[in-house]
């Protein structure tokens, strides 16, 4: 009975912990999952990216290293002229559509207003903005 129960512990820990790091995005430059945890002040638009984008893009907007291995082609949202190239109605489409095979659509889990906040908050990684 003891074994049992040890193993289910086991089980149930390592259970948790995958999904964790599954549900969770890759944290880049965050010490801690407090500090992912979106408060009152917290713009719309960063709330959508950190839960929809920042696994792929990156807490930095350049892209997630490790994703990059896999998908070259994420672009880098620092880039002023992928700012330039990209009109905000064509980056609504990329999000509410998806970008071929890699980049889901994701019309089902935004609406119009976090759609137009994303892309705001996007356009502030352009450093010719920041200027």
């Amino acid at each position: 009975m003891n074994f049992r129960r040890s193993c289910l512990f086991i089980f149930a820990g390592w259970t948790l912990w995958t999904a964790s790091h599954w549900m969770l995005p890759n944290m880049n430059g965050f010490e801690s999952a407090s500090a992912f945890a979106a408060s009152e002040n917290t713009p719309e638009g960063l709330t959508v990216y950190r839960q929809f984008c920042m696994n792929c893009h990156g807490a930095n907007g350049k892209g997630d290293d490790n994703m990059k291995k896999v998908m070259t082609s994420i672009p880098d949202f620092t880039s002023e002229k992928w700012q330039k190239e990209l009109s905000d109605p064509q980056m609504s489409v990329s999000i509410t559509d998806g970008k071929g095979t890699l980049m889901p659509a994701f019309a089902d889990k935004v609406n119009a207003d976090q759609v137009q906040a994303l892309v705001e908050y996007i356009r502030k990684f352009d450093p010719a903005r920041a200027k």
